[in-house]
């Protein structure tokens, strides 16, 4: 079975260029999702796919971007994929895991997405060190568990998401979606950043 994977970051974008390359290339079944770039935004589809694919079967998506948001994620999801025996192709950047310059191109990614790790190791220790000098401990926010992290990029997502001039949900519809109390939502918007200053009709 050949499996395609087709994924924009906002509702705006469009995704049949890369459902139309999916398509020529004979994809059976494509997986389409529009989802955010942040690393803890839930991928669904993806999920749904991963759990679908067998040994044998082949995954291709257009870029390699559209897989993995980051170096480390693309080399996780190849290994992962490599252990369930499943073929990963991706078009624009001409790479096969079933071929030998596909094999190393994966080693090459996973000798980057090593760096990259190592590289966040020293910044942060390095923000540790200055933040001690300066007399500050650092460290999350202070009442903000773990869970509300992951679940604080999607929140803000969908805090902002507009119709138009006006926001497409309210904070009683985000409780529901995300599955978290009123006070744990606005602790998550002010972790990102985000102005709470809203409106009596989004209450």
């Amino acid at each position: 079975m050949i499996y395609g994977y087709a994924r924009v970051s906002s509702r705006g974008q469009n995704l049949s260029a890369q459902i139309q390359a999916l398509t020529d290339f004979g994809c059976e079944k494509i997986f389409k999702e529009k989802v955010s770039a942040c690393d803890n935004a839930k991928r669904f589809q993806f999920e749904k796919l991963l759990h679908q694919v067998e040994s044998g079967d082949t995954l291709v998506v257009w870029k390699l971007d559209r897989l993995g948001r980051s170096m480390f994620e693309l080399v996780e999801i190849i290994s992962m994929l490599k252990e369930k025996k499943v073929h990963f192709i991706s078009l624009t950047e001409n790479i096969n895991t079933n071929s030998p310059t596909g094999k190393i191109m994966f080693m090459f990614f996973s000798m980057m997405a090593e760096y990259e790790m190592n590289l966040k190791k020293e910044r942060a220790e390095a923000g540790r060190i200055l933040a001690r000098k300066n007399g500050k401990l650092g460290g999350r926010p202070k009442g903000l568990s773990k869970k509300l992290q992951n679940k604080a990029c999607d929140i803000k997502k969908l805090y902002l998401a507009k119709d138009g001039e006006q926001p497409l949900y309210s904070i009683r519809e985000i409780e529901k979606v995300v599955g978290v109390t009123r006070p744990s939502i606005y602790k998550c918007l002010r972790y990102t950043g985000v102005d709470t200053n809203r409106e009596e009709i989004f209450k």
